[in-house]
């Protein structure tokens, strides 16, 4: 973590309960905090820190009328770091960092779903990215260029590390596959067009509407993609009878064409057509599966569903584990699959109605020393803790404040001209784009409709290969062994 936000976070815990008598702090907290009509008691900052400090540091503005109303009943003696003083101090310090913070932490939780798939990934990471752009070039942004510049190089490098340096291109593939986000012009920045690709559609297929305009770089990472997929199903399918690309696997140069026609198609297909097929609140994978009757998007279709059936995390999983082990492990019942499901399902549901009322109100146990005084020896001695403010390591770094160089450069960090990472994804991606700055602030975004009405001709919907004359070496069977995939 950076040794700017750092400094919150130090601030965040002294007002946390784990730094104070946490019976007597506790009780005084609730009962405190019902008067004041607060629903969220403050958070512990867990073993994932990343997304647990933002949720602490949001309990503790939440409840700050609360903590006034201890300070000036003077049930708790701060003594040690006057409350006011600690306020005064932290209170823009923990606003901004909740501000940096919240576009990541909504992510994470959105990307928790069942129905998140590897585009639903990348487009999140892009949306949060946007957001602290859009913030850091606000009004209401306290930090000083340089402050703002660093952590602009952190979540630049991050996302690099996470999409740009991945083994494959999986994410990027997906994303331009999802047809959702057909018409989401992210590639299309002003700087970037010396470096748009140049793509003509298919010979049967005129210009009917000008899709998205990819950088040259991206189109070439999802057509390699596709065709790295499509080399290691056919080198599958040839020994086995009953896949589903067996008969394509013979003449590996004919899937390859097609591939790359069926591509050209699906690019070039405007939104209304995609419309025809994509059903309301339809995934990707389902609608993929429904384009696997059309022979002449059989391949990618295929391609595409094998893409969008990769769970891009566990959470999931992990949910769905814990709530069967409670209701096994407590009830110790009998019920068929089906039922558990159901009762799961429930459960989950149940704890997205009014969950954090839920919770307080089902809490058996009353709170000890709730308003009873203690002797002095017992109050705990509030001054921070000299390791209070070390942070835990993050990734695979050794030490979490010197992953990134702590002294002050002498020039100003947020001049990332020099930096190829930089450089690669300002050049590529457009973070002004009203669809990304409305997933995660307040940004009313006016969708644009498409003007355009015209559709794909009927002549490419009967597409069913390429001709057998074809360029380049005349072979009677390409093995996928034999062809050049790059």
């Amino acid at each position: 973590m950076d040794p700017q936000p750092g400094r919150p976070n130090s601030q965040v815990q002294l007002v946390h309960p784990g730094h104070l008598l946490r019976p007597y702090l506790a009780g005084v907290t609730q009962a405190t905090t019902k008067l004041e009509g607060v629903l969220q008691s403050l958070q512990s900052i867990g073993n994932t820190q990343f997304a647990t400090i933002y949720y602490a540091a949001t309990s503790v503005l939440d409840n700050l009328p609360a903590l006034y109303r201890i300070y000036q009943t003077k049930e708790i003696d701060t003594k040690g770091t006057p409350l006011p003083s600690i306020v005064a101090e932290a209170l823009d310090e923990t606003t901004e960092l909740v501000n940096i913070l919240e576009p990541f932490a909504c992510a994470l939780l959105c990307l928790e779903s069942t129905r998140s798939s590897l585009s639903d990934v990348y487009f999140f990471w892009l949306g949060a990215l946007a957001a602290l752009d859009h913030h850091f070039k606000s009004q209401n942004c306290l930090l000083l260029p340089q402050d703002w510049g660093r952590l602009h190089c952190i979540a630049l490098k991050r996302f690099n590390k996470a999409i740009n340096d991945a083994p494959t291109d999986g994410y990027v593939t997906a994303f331009f596959l999802d047809p959702r986000y057909h018409d989401v012009a992210i590639y299309a920045s002003s700087n970037a067009c010396s470096r748009q690709a140049t793509v003509l559609p298919p010979v049967d297929c005129p210009q009917t509407s000008n899709p998205q305009q990819l950088n040259k770089y991206i189109l070439n990472c999802v057509q390699k993609q596709l065709f790295a997929m499509l080399k290691a199903e056919l080198e599958a399918a040839k020994d086995i009878p009953h896949h589903p690309l067996h008969a394509y696997s013979q003449d590996a140069l004919v899937a390859k064409e097609q591939l790359r026609e069926q591509l050209d198609c699906y690019y070039w297909a405007d939104q209304q057509f995609l419309s025809q097929y994509l059903m309301p609140n339809q995934s990707a994978l389902q609608y993929w599966r429904s384009q696997k009757q059309f022979e002449h998007m059989f391949i990618l279709a295929h391609l595409a569903e094998k893409l969008f059936s990769i769970l891009p995390n566990s959470m999931c999983n992990k949910c769905a584990g814990s709530r069967l082990t409670y209701l096994y492990s407590k009830l110790q019942t009998r019920l068929d699959a089906n039922s558990m499901i159901k009762q799961i399902q429930f459960m989950q549901w149940e704890s997205l109605v009014n969950g954090l009322f839920s919770k307080r109100q089902e809490k058996k146990l009353p709170v000890l020393f709730r308003f009873s005084d203690l002797p002095s020896n017992f109050q705990p001695n509030c001054q921070a803790d000299k390791d209070a403010s070390k942070i835990a390591p993050a990734l695979e770094d050794k030490c979490g404040d010197e992953w990134l160089d702590c002294s002050r450069a002498a020039a100003p960090i947020a001049d990332t001209s020099n930096n190829k990472e930089d450089t690669r994804f300002e050049d590529i991606i457009n973070l002004t784009l009203q669809e990304l700055l409305a997933l995660f602030s307040s940004y009313n975004s006016s969708m644009h409709a498409a003007d355009s009405e015209s559709h794909l001709p009927h002549g490419t919907k009967g597409l069913e290969g390429v001709s057998k004359e074809s360029k380049g070496p005349q072979r009677a069977i390409w093995r996928a062994r034999d062809i050049n995939w790059d």
